[in-house]
């Protein structure tokens, strides 16, 4: 993160040396923008004397339950939502497991939270844990920081005004010290959901970028290879590069993020110039960021 303030100036000041918790449902080592953006954060207030603690999904299942990632300390939880879905899709096994998980993860989350006493928690995708958190700042009165991404405000748009989810963001906006947003665009849309929200605490942190790639050399020498990573969804558009290349003779193509069997998902015209380079870390994507004739970033 470069030149940005994640938490709105005075939160960040006013309580060095305290505990920050950064909430995000996906973390690192999982790839995507939320996991790179919510790391930059979480490494930014770091580096501002903070003493930082992420809790996220516990997803994919097999990941361990606490983990110590830049030195920074991440305690997974399972975060299950939405009983109404579970049944409507007749996922029995997830309603039932619902309603055993859920107080379970809110009891370790109110231990955690008697004992740390945080000064700071910046939500990301609040969505995702609303009611845990309404709960918890309940009980807990931290400084709270709610961080809203694309995927959530375009799903926002879809809630019912009389709806008891509707109700509990109401709430939680108002205990909110600060919400941002990546974009003024997001910005913008939201009000249009939430129109009585006080727009003196919102805040506008476009995404940063990490400093190990500003301070890399450029390469003059380039390889013959055009560049792409994203997540292997079909809202990223990465199909509709496959269907450049699948119609035209051009070089080599390498793609990061997923492999040919998620590709495959998304788009059926996987051309042979195409070379799927799975999950890369920080220093991979740089090393082909250097080499590339051209990166491509696809969104429909």
């Amino acid at each position: 993160m470069t030149n940005h303030n994640p938490s709105g100036c005075s939160l960040l000041e006013e309580k060095k040396n305290k505990l920050f918790i950064l909430w995000t449902p996906s973390y690192y080592p999982r790839f995507g923008g939320l996991e790179n953006s919510a790391r930059e954060y979480a490494l930014f207030i770091k580096k501002r004397g903070y003493q930082v603690k992420v809790i996220t999904n516990k997803y994919p299942y097999n990941l361990p339950k606490n983990e110590v990632i830049d030195g920074i300390e991440v305690k997974r939880y399972l975060f299950l939502h939405n009983p109404l879905e579970y049944l409507k899709s007749k996922r029995f096994d997830l309603f039932f497991a619902w309603i055993i998980i859920k107080p379970l993860t809110l009891f370790r989350l109110m231990a955690l939270f008697i004992k740390k006493k945080p000064v700071v928690v910046n939500v990301h995708f609040p969505d995702n844990q609303l009611l845990e958190l309404v709960i918890l700042n309940f009980f807990f009165r931290s400084n709270l920081v709610l961080s809203f991404h694309g995927d959530e405000v375009e799903r926002l748009q879809k809630v019912k005004k009389n709806s008891f989810r509707y109700i509990l963001y109401l709430r939680i906006l108002k205990q909110s010290n600060y919400l941002t947003f990546c974009s003024n665009y997001l910005l913008k849309k939201f009000r249009t959901i939430f129109y009585d929200s006080n727009k003196s605490n919102f805040l506008v942190i476009a995404n940063g970028i990490n400093k190990k790639i500003n301070s890399t050399s450029l390469i003059e020498q380039k390889k013959d290879y055009i560049f792409s990573a994203a997540r292997f969804v079909s809202k990223k558009g990465l199909s509709m590069i496959f269907d450049i290349f699948n119609t035209r003779t051009l070089e080599k193509l390498e793609v990061a993020g997923g492999d040919i069997y998620e590709a495959e998902k998304i788009s059926s015209n996987i051309s042979t110039n195409i070379n799927f380079l799975g999950v890369l870390d920080r220093t991979q994507i740089i090393n082909k960021l250097k080499f590339a004739k051209l990166t491509i970033v696809p969104s429909i």
